[in-house]
């Protein structure tokens, strides 16, 4: 009989090798469903033994002595089946690998051409920008932990090493108890406790697997949600970029709208300085004397007008250099940003990216054209306006300056002609002043020629009066002692003495002498009659006599502006000095001056017969003074406040008309 622990010994090995056959079942089962699933690893759920203190998994479960032939059969097939899938599996992975590692090499060679393409194609349309120093680095491909977790599998099959086809050998294999003796419960309860280690290592190995799938499902899953964000982020940069476009368009279009607007009011500004420059000239013809002025003034405009080309050509080309400076960062940015996402891209989408990202960068390509085509047009377009607005500055200076010259040449010719007139005028007045000085000369010599022949006569008369008169009272003595010698000599009678004979009446005295004899004006008198002759402003000297200096002043400045010549005195004495030294056309004086006022002056010009000729005009506050400057000899009297247009006036009737026609 068998005692107890035999019993238990026997118990426990049976109940191994139950579960030994249920796990084989089991694995079978799942192997099969794998193997239509198409999936790498068959993941069987493992069993709990309830009597016993560990899980035991169909792997490690040895095969018992009366089963030698089932061990032999399952062993080969199952690790030939095993290998064949293992080097399937890694064919599989490394072929993966090698084709992510090129599509990787071919993503990071196109963006490296085409960033080298549009770093070219900016250096050639903005020589002065700087060089970007964008370039994209091609990372080593990173090992996918998708793949890696697909590669598990198969060191899991390698390590579980039953291959799913051999399984099928099992289900119509029956297990037979043997019989234990007391001989085989050593080895039963070593062989119990390799079932129990072999078990929890399975176990644990399975642990892991699940672990390690749950981890790929989730990786799996987040990788779906990255490329779907990734496509979502792709269709919303596609969207912004296009808004970007439409607006960059727009901005161009209202640029190039703003930039006619600009010239053709550069155009008008232009016509309507070239019509102010015309005006300006025709100005300047007018005005004659100002010519040094108008010089200044039109230098000082043609500096001001090449400052502001400057300025506005120093504008433009900041403006410019701004724009193209701005629109190569945004563009380098832009590329920046469409470099990342295009090789994200590619790493994701892989083959059916690659068109993708071909025609994007072929579109980017395009604009990057479009946008280098404009700002060369813009360039060329700003380097046009700007030689244009020199050409025309320098046509506006060049203009100037002849109209300039023309003008220096006919004011220089006008200042010649009127010299040669002021010369001429002056050698005719030189003329005249010494045929009416040689007139005076003649008739002071006459005068003084016939005063001294009358004095002669005189002389002469008194002398034979003087001789007829002693000649006469000598006769009359001789006769009266004639007579008394003739008389008796008683006492005769004292006759009365008789009167003298009258004198005789002088001869008559010529009415030449008369004249001076009788009035002390003698020489107004005698001298002839002064010829006037018409002059011109600029040619007539006029007086001012005058002891207040703003009188002087004043009245200086109204004749200046009326182009005649003036010569000031301070007061009468000052006046006839002056006189003295050179005759003027017209004598302005006033009335109260110290020492010689203005009657005593106007006196001593009407008793010399060199300016008896002379219009005097006399200025006063008092119009009680009119028939005390008529008697001294004034033409006009001006009573003060007076127009300028009235002095003006008479001055010009004197010089017109002369002293006797105006009286």
């Amino acid at each position: 009989m068998f005692n107890s622990s035999t019993l238990i010994t026997a118990g426990l090995l049976i109940v191994a090798v139950i579960i030994a056959f249920v796990v084989v079942r089991r694995m079978r089962a799942g192997a099969a469903e794998a193997h239509d699933a198409g999936r790498y690893v068959t993941e069987p759920e493992p069993i709990t033994i309830t009597d016993a203190p560990t899980t035991v998994a169909p792997e490690t479960i040895a095969p018992v002595a009366d089963e030698p032939e089932v061990e032999e059969d399952f062993a080969p097939v199952w690790q030939d089946t095993q290998f064949a899938q293992d080097a399937q599996e890694r064919q599989k992975l490394e072929e993966a690998v090698a084709e992510a590692t090129r599509l990787e090499a071919e993503a990071a060679a196109e963006a490296a051409r085409l960033e080298q393409a549009r770093v070219a194609a900016e250096v050639q349309a903005a020589e002065e920008a700087a060089p970007l120093e964008f370039r994209p680095r091609v990372e080593p491909p990173k090992p996918d932990p998708v793949s890696a977790d697909k590669a598990e599998p198969s060191r899991v099959v390698e390590a579980r090493g039953i291959p799913a086809p051999a399984q099928q050998d099992l289900d119509g294999a029956e297990i037979e108890p043997p019989l234990f003796d007391a001989e085989a419960l050593p080895a039963a309860k070593s062989l119990n406790q390799s079932l129990r280690e072999e078990a929890a290592r399975l176990q644990a190995e399975h642990a892991a697997r699940k672990a390690a799938r749950i981890e790929a499902e989730r990786i799996e899953a987040e990788q779906r949600k990255r490329l779907e964000d990734e496509r979502r982020e792709a269709e919303r940069a596609a969207a912004a970029e296009q808004a970007r476009l439409d607006a960059a368009r727009e901005a161009a279009e209202t640029a190039a709208r703003l930039e006619a607007e600009r010239i053709e009011a550069e155009e008008q500004a232009r016509l309507a300085a070239e019509q102010q420059a015309a005006a300006e000239a025709a100005r300047i013809e007018a005005e004659r004397l100002e010519a040094a002025k108008m010089e200044a003034d039109l230098a000082a405009a043609e500096q001001a007008a090449r400052e502001e080309s400057e300025r506005i050509a120093a504008e433009i080309a900041a403006r410019v250099l701004a724009e193209q400076t701005a629109a190569a960062e945004a563009a380098r940015k832009q590329a920046e940003r469409l470099a990342a996402e295009k090789a994200a891209r590619l790493e994701a989408e892989r083959l059916a990216e690659e068109a993708r990202v071909q025609a994007e960068a072929q579109r980017l390509a395009s604009l990057e054209a479009v946008r280098l085509e404009t700002e060369r047009l813009l360039a060329i377009e700003a380097a046009r306006v700007a030689a244009e607005e020199a050409a025309r500055l320098e046509a506006i200076r060049v203009e100037a300056e002849r109209v300039a010259a023309i003008e220096a040449e006919r004011i220089a010719r006008e200042d010649a002609a009127r010299r040669e007139t002021e010369r001429r005028e002056a050698e005719e007045a030189a003329r005249l002043e010494a045929i009416r000085f040689a007139a005076a000369e003649k008739v002071r010599i006459e005068f003084e020629r016939v005063a001294a022949e009358e004095a002669a006569r005189n002389e002469e008369i008194r002398l034979a009066e003087s001789q007829r008169l002693h000649a006469k009272e000598a006769a009359w003595i001789e006769a009266a002692r004639a007579k008394k010698d003739a008389a008796p000599a008683p006492a005769p009678a004292a006759a009365p003495v008789a009167a003298p004979a009258p004198v005789p009446a002088p001869a008559p005295v010529p009415a030449p002498v008369a004249a001076l004899v009788e009035s002390p004006a003698a020489p107004e008198a005698a001298a002839p009659a002064h010829i006037a002759v018409a002059k011109v402003a600029n040619n007539t000297l006029v007086m001012i006599a005058d002891d207040s200096k703003v009188v002087r002043v004043k009245t200086n400045r109204l004749l200046m502006n009326n182009q005649y010549q003036v010569q000031q005195a301070e007061d009468g004495a000052d006046a006839v000095r002056q006189i003295a030294e050179r005759m003027p056309d017209i004598l302005i004086t006033d009335v109260e001056m110290p020492g010689l006022n203005g009657f005593e002056l106007t006196r001593h010009v009407r008793n010399s017969p060199l300016t008896a000729h002379i219009p005097v005009i006399m200025i006063s506050a008092e119009e009680s003074y009119g028939p005390k400057a008529a008697e001294a000899g004034v033409d006009v009297l001006l009573c003060k406040p007076y127009p300028d247009e009235v002095m003006i006036a008479h001055i010009e009737r004197f010089m017109r008309e002369g002293r006797a026609k105006a009286a």
